[in-house]
């Protein structure tokens, strides 16, 4: 017999211990946190209002035709605006954007001064930016995935990149 020691733990439900042989949830997502991802701000108008959210579940699909694909929780408060407007901005942002990432991240107002004078709500002082139309959204577990077909891209300045590794933002330097 294999002796192991007593770990105190509150599990909660997700956090419940997975039949012998099944992936464990815990294990799952700290593999996925090794993944260095680029930070994005995903943008949607909902009227008068812009609606957005961090994204690092983003990537390029197809360059014929210009197609790029985004991972959205259905429980976002930014999903029935996307449903409801067809389109949305995908703003890159540079290392020194991290506050915007946490905001967004939080899902804080998106602040209507920066796109009060544009159609569609591009980040100011981003890398780049795509405008996009939503191409086909399909069921993927607890998120949607949006294909969106990029009708424009902007370029913006030339600095370093805001990543994501190990849960938190970093840069490259």
């Amino acid at each position: 017999m294999t002796r192991r020691p007593i770990v105190a733990a509150i599990r909660t439900r997700d956090e419940e211990p997975e039949p012998e042989g099944e992936l464990r949830l815990d294990d799952f997502r700290e593999a996925l946190a090794c993944w260095t991802s680029g930070v994005a701000v995903l943008a949607v108008r909902d009227d008068d209002d812009v609606v957005a959210m961090t994204v690092s579940a983003f990537t390029s699909l197809s360059l014929r035709p210009p197609l790029v694909l985004v991972c959205v929780d259905e429980q976002a408060a930014l999903l029935p605006s996307l449903e409801d407007a067809g389109r949305f901005t995908v703003s890159f942002l540079a290392e020194d954007q991290r506050r915007l990432a946490l905001s967004y991240a939080d899902r804080f107002p998106f602040d209507q001064a920066i796109s009060a004078a544009q159609a569609d709500p591009v980040l100011p002082g981003a890398l780049a930016a795509l405008v996009c139309s939503v191409a086909e959204m399909h069921p993927g577990g607890d998120h949607r995935i949006v294909i969106g077909r990029v009708e424009r891209a902007e370029i913006g300045r030339d600095a370093p990149p805001l990543v994501h590794h190990r849960r938190e933002y970093r840069t490259l330097g």
